[in-house]
């Protein structure tokens, strides 16, 4: 009986080796990943950007053709600072809107914001031209 029971623990430890051994060779995911945040193509003032939002009639009757929308920029802390202004060119489509950039240098995923409701700085390859 105490030759199995040592078997037993011997397999045990081993195990608990192995997990740790396996663990310790584990990597977590950026949610935020510098490289792709450097690689975004700035969108200059001037150009034209597209901006994503929930498609409901209170956000269509929220904007309007030639309103400008602050641009904001969050840091990995949550906190935000503002990065520019967009103008609102025409709605395209069910989910975005058509802007220019007036000021700053905006960055897809930055947020615009008028009245407390917040849209989404997109690229325009997801709406209808």
């Amino acid at each position: 009986m105490a030759m199995h029971t040592m078997k037993l623990t011997a397999l045990v430890l081993l195990m608990f080796a192995a997990t740790g051994a396996i663990r310790a060779g584990a990597t977590s995911f950026d949610p935020l990943p510098r490289e792709q945040e450097q690689a975004a193509q700035a969108i200059a003032p001037g150009e034209t950007t597209f901006l994503f939002h929930s498609g409901t009639a209170e956000t269509h009757r929220s904007f309007a053709i030639g309103e400008v929308l602050a641009v904001f920029r969050f840091r990995p802390d949550g906190r935000r600072r503002a990065v520019g202004a967009i103008r609102i060119t025409a709605f395209a489509g069910e989910f975005c809107i058509r802007g220019q950039v007036v000021e700053g240098t905006i960055l897809p995923n930055d947020v615009a914001e008028l009245n407390h409701v917040c849209l989404l700085v997109i690229q325009g390859t997801l709406c209808p031209r």
